[in-house]
């Protein structure tokens, strides 16, 4: 994979003289460095064209965490657009464990120490920015979708294959308007012969809870269904693609949803001060590729280059933020 140290930009320095007030505004005021627009082309080519994740090394190992959220939101100047990751609006996620009494957020694996199943996520690029690592465990194992799904055709037999090319049932998660059913229709995979054009899409976890409802009834291929999430669950953990990454304090993972899936290990914490802690950023942007009709649902415009993507508290606000980051 394609792993590039920014110690020599001095992130913190470029960083240094823009007020942080909030978010928008912070990114709103940032100046682009000539020298960083050259390097960040190539991490973008490698994101659109090539494996469909970076490793940046380096770029904040201090301990100040509001630095360190100015160095995100820096960087993703040069990436896209934010978009919101829950429906209160939040452009910044923290990826932590989080004791809670009632166990809700067990249930949430970006709030828990458990392993959490490849997936792809509901935007165009994600970007992970390790500020505390974990004492052990926390692997992140990331793989490019066109590997992936060449594998799958040399592994399976011809009926699975052709499944494989079969729409699959997403749970709509709650986000359901105008009477429709509690799932949307959407391929896995869709393949072309580029990797710029190539989408994949996939979250068991919203699959299987439609398979396993009593609302979903006509589908004679369920079994058939399983079986092939079975064989892409495995065919995911095999080591002969991908990359295993341990993230280090000042690492930022950056992956293109369209390109590549991803897992995360369990992990141990130090101690309750020092617990794992990765901020998360969620991104359109604006070389992005033409999505299929079938993801119209979430990331509401499939078009190229569009601001789209997140998880929205109403359209409104969606359109308000579109203006505001993308200038649209």
């Amino acid at each position: 994979m394609l792993t590039v140290d920014f110690a020599h930009f001095n992130l913190e320095k470029l960083t240094d003289g823009i007020v942080y007030e909030d978010f928008i505004g912070f990114y709103k005021n940032v100046c682009l460095s000539d020298q960083l627009i050259g390097e960040c082309m190539k991490i973008n080519q490698e994101l659109e064209e090539g494996l469909g994740y970076v490793l940046l090394r380096n770029c904040y190992n201090g301990d100040d965490l509001k630095k360190a959220r100015k160095i995100l939101i820096y960087i993703c100047k040069y990436f896209g657009w934010p978009v919101s990751q829950t429906r209160n609006l939040k452009f910044m996620e923290e990826v932590t464990h989080e004791e809670n009494n009632n166990n809700i957020t067990a249930k949430i694996g970006y709030k828990s120490r458990s392993s959490m199943p490849f997936h792809t996520d509901r935007c165009d690029r994600n970007i992970l920015f390790c500020f505390n690592k974990s004492l052990t465990g926390g692997v992140t194992h990331v793989v490019n979708s066109v590997q992936l799904y060449n594998k799958l055709l040399n592994a399976l037999d011809g009926r699975l294959i052709q499944i494989l090319g079969e729409k699959f049932p997403f749970d709509r998660h709650g986000e359901i308007y105008h009477n429709e059913l509690p799932w949307y229709d959407a391929k896995i995979f869709y393949p072309t012969d580029t990797a710029a054009t190539f989408v994949a899409h996939f979250i068991r976890y919203f699959i299987d809870s439609i398979l396993d409802s009593r609302e979903y009834k006509n589908d004679e291929l369920i079994m058939e269904k399983i079986k092939l999430l079975d064989a892409i669950d495995s065919a995911f953990m095999d080591k002969d693609i991908g990359a295993d990454v341990q993230l280090e304090k000042g690492d930022m993972l950056i992956m293109n949803s369209h390109l590549s899936h991803h897992a995360r290990q369990h992990y141990a914490d130090d101690s309750i001060d020092s617990k794992r802690l990765l901020l998360r950023v969620w991104l359109a942007h604006k070389e992005s590729r033409k999505l299929p009709e079938d993801f119209s649902h979430i990331f509401h415009d499939v078009n190229a280059g569009a601001y789209r993507g997140g998880i929205w508290p109403d359209s409104s606000s969606r359109n308000f933020h579109m203006k505001e980051f993308a200038g649209k």
